[in-house]
């Protein structure tokens, strides 16, 4: 039948994905070259039943050459085909078309544990160094949650921004070992924590 298909029904349909964290297709087709009388619009038939068993297929309608389908399930194959609608004429089927969604992508709910890098002090300080979150986390990290004290790591907590990698304990007791924790964390929730022991001077 060619790229063109069946004379008078929609052709060269594209679908894409269009966002991540729900399954979002945008479904694209060229207008009939060849017209069966006054179009009306089209009818986009979607399922994940490769006969298209009429109890087993969706459809929505629309006047233009797209289409956006939402809150689909992740990593399934659907099968798309339009049918042209005509006042005066039954409609005309374009070719059936698969696309399989992406599975999901659970790293963007995992946050990375940190790596503290060095641990110096002084007197009455310590201060902890770490690496910088991996730039693909930079947009959903907020922060740092750096944990201390002489008994266990979280007694206090001091919150740091994102955009530091170093903080400074102060005011700690001299000829004292701190036991030390960091995790980053977000909306969701924190990252698995790591922790280091680190004294200051007499």
């Amino acid at each position: 039948m060619g790229s063109e298909g069946v004379p008078g029904a929609p052709y060269n349909i594209k679908v894409r994905e269009t966002n991540e964290e729900i399954v979002t297709l945008r479904v694209t087709w060229n207008r009939p070259r060849v017209l069966k009388g006054q179009l009306t619009g089209y009818q986009i038939y979607y399922t994940t039943d490769a006969t298209f068993s009429p109890q087993n297929e969706a459809f929505v309608y629309e006047k233009k050459e797209v289409t956006i389908l939402k809150n689909l399930q992740f990593n399934t194959t659907y099968y798309f085909r339009v049918e042209s609608q005509y006042r005066d004429h039954d409609g005309l089927s374009s070719e059936i078309i698969a696309f399989t969604t992406k599975p999901p992508d659970n790293s963007i709910h995992i946050l990375p544990t940190p790596t503290i890098t060095s641990v110096s002090s002084g007197q009455n300080y310590i201060q902890v160094k770490w690496l910088p979150a991996p730039p693909q986390y930079s947009h959903v990290i907020r922060g740092y949650i750096l944990g201390y004290g002489e008994e266990q790591a979280n007694e206090k907590q001091d919150i740091v921004p994102v955009s530091i990698n170093s903080y400074t304990l102060e005011n700690l007791n001299p000829s004292t070992m701190y036991f030390i924790s960091l995790r980053v964390f977000n909306e969701l929730g924190d990252s698995a924590q790591t922790f280091v022991n680190g004294s200051t001077l007499g």
